[in-house]
C-alpha cells in the first residue's frame, strides 16, 4: 500500500515514522474536538495525567472515544464498507465446514 491515505497529508509510509503518527494523532484529535469538545478535553486530560481518573472512568472515557476512532481508522484505510458490514452482522456464518 502506498500513496496518500484519506486524512489529508497522511501517507502509508508515515505510519512508520514518529512525525507521521503525530500528524495522524493531531488529525484525530481535531476531529474529536469538532465532534465532542468535552470528550476531547477529557482525553487530553487523561493523556497528560492532569485528570485523576478511576479505572472505571478511564474505561468510560476510552469507550466513548472508540466509535469516533473506529470511523477515523475506517476512513484512513478505506474500509468503511467492511466496517458497516460488521455492524450489520458482527458474526457472519462461516462459508465452509469446520
Amino acid at each position: 500500500m502506498t500513496g496518500t491515505l484519506t486524512p489529508e497529508g497522511c501517507t502509508f509510509q508515515g505510519l512508520f515514522e514518529v512525525s507521521g503518527l503525530q500528524r495522524l494523532d493531531a488529525r484525530f484529535l481535531d476531529e474529536l474536538h469538532a465532534h465532542n469538545p468535552s470528550l476531547h478535553a477529557g482525553l487530553l486530560g487523561y493523556r497528560g495525567a492532569s485528570l485523576s481518573l478511576s479505572p472505571l472512568q478511564i474505561s468510560v472515557l476510552l469507550l466513548a472515544c472508540a466509535p469516533l476512532l473506529e470511523e477515523f481508522i475506517a476512513r484512513l484505510f478505506h474500509i468503511e464498507t467492511e466496517i458497516e458490514a460488521t455492524r450489520k452482522d458482527p458474526f457472519p456464518r462461516r462459508r465452509h465446514a469446520v
